[in-house]
């Protein structure tokens, strides 16, 4: 509950109230790592009223949230506040939705109705996965271009779509394969640390500074939690995989998704690119990029293929999972 409040307060606005809070609950991820460290080791009163303690310090960090958007949402205007009831809603209602289907393909077992056995989606299906959500929205930026009648026209050089849509496919891929490794909690706190890579991508391209200390707190917290808690996955155990594996990979999908973001954030400020437009050629040519990666190991669609025979209802998860990264794409 406090990351999606985090997140919503961080969607709405970026003040000092902000990086207070997100300073506070860093730390109170590390109280939490620390309750569960200790769970085998203390009596069970002592665990009692620290869980108690870190419940009641999580309650009023969400009230101090509460009282802050309240506040901002006073000084808006009548528009502003139309746009937000709509915003936020359309941000975190598909982003829960999407989180979940994340972790149900990527780390639940489909179970067999004729069989009764267990079977996971691999993980050297992950490129199918992405041309999937790729594909997907492009669709849907062509349908949206169509509709608002805007040029379908290159508004920027190809090369400069292109090292989005590599680095926005490398990220995607390192973060889908690590959820085979270390567990969804662990990767969301990973996220957190993400202002870090944005930061530096932003000073090394167009030397902005920012105020790092807030950002080092966060990533300290996330850092804390993967030392105290528990990691691992029942993908990972089945497999006697190491954890680790999908610590490298989350590091991984940090730098490039903070090189996206920066890349992104330059091109809209260079060339002046419309919303859809820019989702239009980024995701047509992260699709291609995402085929001929299957292409590359060709057997991998057969045995998808049969996969999906067998499990049906992974296309549905697929489904979910495509249309609330949109939605969370179009609504931010």
């Amino acid at each position: 509950l406090d990351l999606v409040l985090l997140g919503i307060i961080g969607r709405v606005m970026a003040t000092a109230s902000f990086s207070r809070v997100a300073v506070f609950l860093s730390l109170l991820r590390c109280a939490e790592s620390v309750v569960e460290t200790l769970e085998d080791e203390s009596p069970k009163w002592v665990i009692f009223n620290m869980q108690v303690t870190t419940i009641i310090a999580i309650a009023m960090a969400t009230l101090l949230i509460a009282v802050i958007v309240v506040m901002q949402f006073r000084t808006m205007e009548a528009k502003a506040r139309f746009t937000l009831f709509i915003c936020i809603p359309g941000i975190v209602v598909p982003l829960i939705a999407y989180s979940y289907e994340q972790e149900r393909v990527m780390q639940t077992p489909y179970l067999s109705k004729t069989t009764g056995d267990q079977e996971f989606f691999l993980r050297s299906w992950t490129p199918i996965l992405v041309f999937f959500n790729r594909f997907g929205a492009t669709l849907f930026a062509l349908v949206m271009l169509m509709y608002t009648g805007e040029s379908m026209g290159r508004r920027a050089p190809l090369i400069n779509y292109l090292m989005v849509a590599i680095s926005n496919v490398v990220a995607t891929l390192c973060q889908y394969v690590a959820l085979k490794f270390i567990t969804f909690q662990m990767q969301s706190i990973f996220k957190c640390s993400k202002i870090i890579w944005v930061m530096a991508w932003g000073y090394v391209m167009s030397g902005r500074k920012y105020d790092y200390i807030t950002a080092l707190v966060v990533t300290a917290g996330g850092v804390m939690f993967g030392l105290a808690g528990n990691i691992e996955t029942n993908y990972d155990t089945e497999l006697g995989v190491s954890s680790s594996w999908g610590i490298l990979l989350m590091i991984g999908y940090l730098i490039a998704d903070g090189l996206t973001s920066t890349m992104q954030e330059k091109i809209f400020r260079g060339y002046k690119l419309t919303h859809f437009n820019q989702m239009l050629y980024v995701n047509l040519l992260s699709s291609i990029l995402a085929a001929l990666l299957i292409a590359a190991k060709g057997s991998m669609v057969f045995d998808f293929v049969g996969f999906v025979r067998r499990h049906p209802e992974c296309m549905y998860d697929i489904f979910l999972l495509v249309v609330s990264q949109i939605t969370v794409y179009t609504s931010t």
